[in-house]
């Protein structure tokens, strides 16, 4: 495609229900396409739908901000009915259009006169498209002469726009020759026309909230996902970058490399276990301070207020373990959290080899402080891999430090609660033990 001319496109939403992922795609793309051509990215509410809701609008441009998607201008059907309605006259005065009645309850309608035939126009994706439109019959454009169909005010709204290139869902295939039609009867010329394939659920259907989880966009960041996250993975849902190059996108490389080109014709299906890997590849590019400030607003407030040094240590080791920011959380509450900030009951001393655990404290007690750290306590613990307990000294270990059956290495925890705080959990393990 000639990228020499500005581009200036639409993302037009129709605010009646959710916003997920396949939506935000096709409003990738169009900002990426107008971007790359210093051009215009106009996000146009179609709120003529009587099931259109201020809060569902609300929740678009909230999400287009939050993903880095900031529109150029905004415009609401709604408020353009003075201007629908010239066209609307125009019609009918070229005999292109007229006004009849419903029959049931009389109110007004204006349709458009389809003189039959077929209507051809040029896709960037799936090129020449053939439409037999004499099965449209007379189509609606108004349900009165102030209220504009979808049809006529997407035509009129993208001549007065100077919209000359429009991307959208290949759902608006069918739409597309009716669009064509009106363009011509007003002595329009229309947009080029790109069909995007659909981003569909796991079954191949259209995703929606009752098939997945946490579909609507500010979910995910609600779940601790990233926006450029996000960006990467729909930006690939659909669209393949040249051979041989990484698939891990910055929103600039993204406006760098995308092309209508590169555009697949075939659906594409929604898969969360990619997009969890995307999220994880995006938080280790991530720098330390950036990833503190997210991931302390998953932690219970109560925690927040712990020592800064041995907070960010925590943090660190999590880091390399989570998929999303909302992992913390989820960790919190199944109690992988808890043990490295309250100290657990020990309650394992029934399977405990009191002398596995005196030589534990006799070998970490020799590890000067400014080495207790995660290499060099391994390195002096490792050979208690010849010990002949039942169970291996360094499980006990575990078990103990955590208060859990099932928890992180023994040495990854003693490293972060720090060597004061790692024997004191054990002394007091093996006195309790004595005693009993």
């Amino acid at each position: 495609m000639d990228y020499s001319g500005k581009i200036i496109s639409r993302f037009a939403p129709t605010p009646t229900g959710t916003f997920q992922l396949g939506i935000i795609r096709n409003a990738l793309y169009v900002f990426l396409l107008t971007k790359k051509t210093k051009g215009k990215f106009i996000l146009r509410v179609d709120d003529t739908d009587p099931r259109s809701k201020k809060k569902n609008e609300k929740y678009i441009i909230d999400s287009l901000i939050w993903l880095g998607l900031n529109p150029d201008e905004i415009y609401r059907q709604s408020e353009r009915k003075h201007i629908y309605r010239r066209y609307i006259e125009k019609l009918i005065k070229n005999g292109s259009a007229y006004i009849t009645n419903k029959d049931e309850d009389k109110k007004t309608l204006i349709r458009f006169k389809n003189c039959g035939g077929k209507v051809k126009y040029f896709d960037q994706i799936r090129g020449e498209i053939v439409s037999d439109v004499s099965y449209f019959g007379d189509f609606v454009i108004a349900r009165s002469m102030n209220d504009p169909t979808y049809h006529l005010a997407s035509v009129v709204d993208d001549y007065e726009m100077g919209i000359n290139y429009v991307l959208r869902g290949e759902d608006h295939i069918p739409n597309t020759p009716k669009h064509i039609m009106i363009a011509t009867a007003l002595g329009i010329k229309p947009p080029k026309y790109c069909h995007l394939p659909l981003l569909l659920g796991p079954d191949r259907t259209k995703l929606s909230l009752r098939k997945e989880q946490g579909m609507n966009i500010l979910d995910f960041k609600k779940a601790g996902y990233l926006p450029e996250a996000i960006l990467n993975f729909v930006a690939l849902s659909g669209w393949s970058p040249k051979k041989n190059m990484r698939p891990i996108f910055s929103k600039k490389e993204l406006l760098r490399f995308f092309s209508i080109k590169g555009l697949q014709k075939a659906n594409a299906i929604f898969d969360i276990t990619k997009l969890d890997w995307f999220n994880k590849q995006h938080i280790r590019k991530m720098s330390l301070v950036e990833k503190f400030k997210i991931s302390k607003s998953f932690l219970p407030k109560k925690y927040k207020t712990k020592n800064c040094v041995f907070l960010k240590k925590l943090l660190v080791f999590l880091f390399n373990r989570i998929n999303n920011f909302s992992d913390i959380n989820k960790m919190t509450k199944e109690g992988q959290i808890k043990y490295f900030f309250e100290r657990p009951k020990c309650h394992f001393e029934e399977e405990i080899n009191i002398s596995d655990i005196k030589t534990l404290v006799t070998i970490l007690k020799e590890i000067p402080d400014k080495n207790f750290e995660k290499t060099f306590i391994y390195s002096k613990l490792k050979d208690l891999n010849k010990s002949n307990s039942i169970i291996h000294p360094l499980e006990q270990m575990r078990r103990i430090l955590s208060g859990r059956l099932i928890s992180f290495d023994p040495v990854s925890i003693s490293s972060i609660i720090g060597k004061k705080e790692t024997l004191y959990r054990l002394n007091n393990c093996i006195k309790k033990y004595v005693v009993l």
